[in-house]
């Protein structure tokens, strides 16, 4: 008989462990902090030139302008829309958040607990462009 540690319990409790993380990825909720804007404004010139001022690159989008700044691998990703595609401009914003074999979003004025420390960092890069907007921004 062999006396030693077995590597099967620990094996198992590694694959239990991406199962759950898994399965938590599929379920979970996906938001977004979206502001209508008033007939008329047009805000792309004053969000292209706050987000190339911060260090957000431009995105592809089909919907508008889309504005990322982090990669998302290691923290949540921040992210500014501006909706083009509606009868009124929409200016959204949120947080990319990677679950491993999925993206969801996450609104930056609420959201689950474990996200309270991403979401005030990522309030504080937008509240300046909401503010030279005249827009409000609240973040729980």
């Amino acid at each position: 008989m062999e006396s030693g540690i077995s590597l099967l319990p620990i094996i198992g409790g590694g694959l239990g462990a991406l199962g759950t993380l898994l399965v938590l990825s599929l379920f979970a909720k996906t938001a977004r902090d979206e502001v209508v804007l008033p007939p008329g404004a047009d805000i792309r010139a004053t969000v292209a030139g706050w987000a190339a001022a911060n260090g957000f690159k431009q995105r592809p989008s089909q919907r508008g302008l889309l504005f990322r700044k982090g990669s998302g691998v290691f923290g949540p990703a921040t992210v500014v829309e501006v909706i083009l595609d509606r009868p009124q401009q929409e200016l959204h914003t949120y947080m990319l958040v990677n679950l491993l074999f999925r993206n969801r979003t996450s609104g930056l004025s609420s959201g689950p607990f474990r996200e309270r420390t991403s979401r005030r960092r990522a309030a504080k890069k937008v509240a300046p462009l909401f503010e030279s907007l005249g827009l409000p921004f609240a973040v729980a």
